[in-house]
């Protein structure tokens, strides 16, 4: 039963009210618990008899999963109220409720209330601690970004796959523990139960080392606690999520947030210093004595040159003072060779693989990411690339790629999510005509929006002299159309979905794989 007086403990500084709120009348209703009442009372110091239940069952935010003896988080979501559901809670054998308001009036006789500063870090936190904090088990290296963050992580599982080293991941693709099959991710950070679960499985599994994608969200939801890393990665940022963040200047901070609250004492931070806000927040950290470590074309400590790339991968050096590490990697494209840089100094400051190690494995080792850059070739000789990139930096990083590897011409197929960030739209757009040759724009996930509306504004931001764009609403048509004017050595880029299996339309998501339709269209292996 300390257990979960320790449990509690974790979120003594976020509990506003300094007394447990019970209905009128049942102050000695847990005189049976008294051994964890006072275990809890001391450690807590509250003036307080009364705290029902000599264990909790689980801890959570889905009042469908409470059990007999549960600790329930009301957390007040932007779009579902937890509030809402707290005598359902309690119906199904809650006893301990979470909030960010005094719920006394809803409770039943034997349940309590703790009133706290913010409901979703005090739920994160109580899961952490019921999980026996399983992620101080082993190395943990953090990523965020706008752009890079999966291929990234995939590097690192890669690397460390190929020493016989277990690498568990958290990615907007999967979530692999380190011991059974990987299991298709629905979202890149999940909410904190799931978490901290997976990071519980990841210790049973003896992992040697962890790779998590973090994404602004996520940080700004708390959605992992006071979790720390022992490395974190800062791949660049540009202009996304801005429905959300509103502003480049909140979602920068949001980020920021894993350097400050979320890197360990003695972490390092890596960061890539090509990117404006990446010498910023380099800048920043150091000021604060955070220890930092930057790389990049321009970096004064691992500067990125001698760099070769074509249509088999790219050849570069990292260097830093009389250190010098030569790469080959089967990835082209510079934004590549940056998540590639920043996941081999990653390795390093974790202690898990020097750089030359990593440098020695990647030489024969060929890195595959599921839907960036996929390529499949075609039976005509145009090779078909289907990627992720669904912002207007991403669209061209991964054109200016393309552009680097002298196709006879570059088919753009893309739209943009509905319901989201609207202001990146022209700015593809405009990415889209300096950089291709033929643009076909069509439907990626319109969710409650009018797939022509948000062609309309992709549209605005492609400059008249421009005249070989097209619209296709259809999205496997629009995949049919690009191939059917493809020639040899023409190369189509099918962009914005990436790994998703689905196309979401007014909340319904329908089965959808650009690289399914490849296949099909030609009986591609």
């Amino acid at each position: 039963m300390l257990k979960y007086a320790l449990a509690l403990r974790t979120i003594k500084d976020l509990i506003v009210d300094r007394e447990f709120h019970r209905p009128t009348g049942e102050g000695h209703a847990a005189e049976q618990a008294l051994d964890m009442i006072m275990e809890t009372v001391s450690i807590l110091d509250y003036d307080c008899d009364y705290l029902p239940g000599a264990e909790f069952g689980q801890v959570t935010n889905d009042s469908r999963k409470v059990v007999a003896d549960s600790i329930f988080a009301a957390i007040p979501g932007s779009t579902v109220n937890g509030e809402k559901f707290v005598v359902d809670a309690q119906e199904k054998g809650a006893k301990v409720i979470i909030s960010e308001h005094n719920l006394a009036d809803l409770l039943l006789p034997g349940r309590v209330n703790l009133v706290v500063s913010d409901c979703y870090l005090a739920y994160a936190e109580l899961c952490n601690a019921l999980a026996d904090f399983p992620a101080r088990s082993f190395p943990a290296i953090g990523v965020t970004g706008t752009n890079g963050k999966t291929t990234t992580v995939m590097l690192l599982r890669k690397i460390l796959q190929e020493v016989n080293k277990k690498c568990g991941i958290i990615s907007t693709v999967e979530y692999d523990t380190g011991n059974s099959e990987p299991q298709a991710a629905d979202r890149t950070t999940p909410e904190a139960e799931r978490l901290f679960n997976f990071f519980s499985a990841m210790r049973s599994n003896q992992i040697d080392g962890m790779a998590m994608e973090v994404s602004s969200h996520a940080l700004h939801q708390h959605r992992i606690g006071k979790l720390q890393f022992n490395t974190a990665i800062f791949t660049n940022l540009t202009g996304d999520h801005l429905d959300y963040h509103k502003t480049m200047e909140e979602y920068y901070l949001v980020k920021k947030m894993l350097f400050t609250r979320h890197l360990a004492a003695n972490g390092t931070a890596i960061i890539n210093c090509d990117d404006v806000y990446g010498m910023r927040l380099a800048q920043e950290l150091a000021a604060d004595n955070i220890a930092v470590l930057s790389f990049g074309c321009q970096s004064d400590q691992w500067r990125i040159n001698n760099i070769a790339t074509d249509r088999s991968g790219s050849k570069f050096t990292l260097q830093n003072g009389q250190r010098k590490v030569d790469f080959s990697i089967n990835l082209a494209g510079l934004h590549n060779i940056r998540n590639t840089a920043g996941a081999v100094l990653a390795l390093e400051a974790a202690d898990l693989l020097t750089v030359e190690d990593s440098a020695a494995i990647l030489q024969n080792t060929a890195i595959s990411v599921p839907g960036r850059l996929e390529a499949f070739t075609l039976p005509n000789g145009t090779v078909a690339m289907v990627d992720y990139a669904h912002t207007h930096d991403a669209l061209t990083n991964v054109l200016q790629s393309l552009k680097a590897l002298n196709f006879k011409r570059i088919i753009a197929v893309f739209g943009a999510g509905g319901d989201r960030d609207r202001s990146k739209r022209p700015l593809m757009g405009k990415a889209a005509a300096l950089l291709s040759d033929v643009i076909i724009l069509t439907s990626d996930n319109p969710r409650s929006e009018a797939p022509e509306q948000i062609i309309s504004e992709i549209r605005a931001g492609i400059p008249a002299e421009f005249t070989n764009v097209y619209t296709v609403v259809d999205r496997k048509q629009a995949i049919a159309d690009a191939i059917k004017m493809a020639h040899a050595d023409d190369v189509i880029l099918i962009a914005g979905k990436g790994h998703e299996n689905y196309q979401e339309i007014n909340g319904v998501k329908h089965h959808f794989d650009d690289r399914e339709i490849l296949r099909n269209i030609y009986s591609l292996d």
